[in-house]
């Protein structure tokens, strides 16, 4: 038997792991605002760009259309968000953050860089270097694995 075991040795579950337990802390501090991580980088994509579409905002924020549709609907009942037609294409709705939802992710954005800082205060000296070539080199592979499955 191969002395493997997925729970100390898979990239996936490893990188998976540590992923949850970021959240969790960041889910912990976002709990005031009622601002879920998952909520808050869709806030932050449209705070960076305030004329976007869904698709485009699914494409910014990496996550499925049917994932931004959920967010966004949470974001527009919270009154974070509004969505407006578009006079090019009526099929096309632009998603705007509302005065509410700009003070939000701004406070937010404060919030979780104090978070990323207090991790990052325990990778003294190379090691967050180390971490995002690290980061880096496993996308590139994974890219090249989804190129080579395509062809």
């Amino acid at each position: 038997m191969v002395d493997y075991n997925p729970l100390n040795d898979s990239i996936g579950f490893l990188l998976g792991a540590t992923y949850r337990k970021v959240n969790q802390l960041t889910t912990l501090r976002f709990r005031e605002y009622d601002v879920t991580p998952e909520q808050w980088i869709v806030m932050y994509c449209l705070r960076r760009n305030e004329r976007t579409t869904q698709t485009e905002l699914s494409r910014t924020a990496q996550k499925d259309k049917t994932t931004i549709t959920r967010i966004i609907d949470i974001l527009d009942r919270k009154g974070m968000v509004v969505r407006t037609s578009s006079s090019e294409d009526r099929r096309a709705h632009y998603i705007h953050l509302t005065e509410k939802g700009r003070s939000t992710v701004d406070a937010l954005c404060h919030l979780e860089r104090s978070v990323m800082s207090e991790i990052a205060a325990g990778l003294e000296g190379e090691l967050m270097g180390v971490l995002h070539q690290i980061r880096h080199r496993v996308e590139q592979i994974l890219e090249l694995e989804q190129t080579d499955g395509q062809s």
